[in-house]
């Protein structure tokens, strides 16, 4: 339950975007794969889920309008580690 609000929070806001639309990506793929022959399932509902993650992914959504966008001039102009990863998982 963590890891989903955390997976909605850092969406929703668009801090490490990348690594929180990997991050539910594979997370609907497990949850998709345990329950898909539940009856009364949705299958397209799961393959929209993935779709939707992987979507964000592609796009590097919050480089547009999310705390991605406002801190990456400043991570790229540092020399620290931290920063370059922040860079890429953003």
């Amino acid at each position: 339950m963590l890891v989903e609000a955390g997976i909605g929070a850092f969406l929703l806001v668009g801090l490490a975007t990348r690594l929180w639309a990997l991050i539910g990506a594979a997370q609907s793929v497990v949850i998709a794969l345990s329950v898909l022959n539940a009856p009364h399932e949705w299958p397209w509902a799961y393959y929209l889920m993935i779709l939707i993650h992987l979507a964000f992914f592609a796009t590097m959504a919050g480089r547009a309008y999310g705390v991605d966008g406002v801190l990456r001039p400043s991570w790229q102009a540092s020399s620290h580690p931290l920063a370059r990863v922040l860079v890429r998982l953003s």
